[in-house]
């Protein structure tokens, strides 16, 4: 297919598959971001690297990173129902029933991974 692509002189390129994100030379020349992905139905997540934004900034030329990590499914529903009036115990009412997520808490250890997001060649 590639040389009747280029017999024919058509533009062509092979389409990525998601297990190439890592081996791509032009992605990874960018760099990679440790980014939490959080997993569906949980308040778990698991750490992976996506692609950097390949923009940088200032005199310097730098390249900015994450100030902080996606929030985990439900990490802001209390804070966001409480500053819309409800009280806590309708938001545990609700939670209890299963009409909204809302965690009790962040594992002091998820907490501080979320933070991080640094740049990584």
């Amino acid at each position: 297919m590639s040389a009747q692509c280029e017999r024919g002189n058509v533009s062509w390129a092979p389409v990525g598959k998601p297990q190439d994100l890592h081996s791509d030379t032009h992605l990874l020349a960018g760099g990679l971001l440790d980014i939490l992905v959080p997993q569906f139905g949980s308040t778990n997540s698991v750490m992976t690297k996506l692609p950097a934004l390949p923009v940088e900034v200032g005199t310097e030329r730098s390249r900015p990173g994450l100030r902080s990590q996606p929030p985990v499914l439900g990490e802001h529903t209390a804070e966001i129902l409480a500053t819309a009036g409800y009280t806590t115990a309708e938001i545990k009412g609700l939670a209890d029933r299963r009409i909204i997520v809302a965690p009790a808490s962040t594992p002091v250890e998820q907490r501080s991974e979320r933070r991080c997001g640094a740049v990584t060649k």
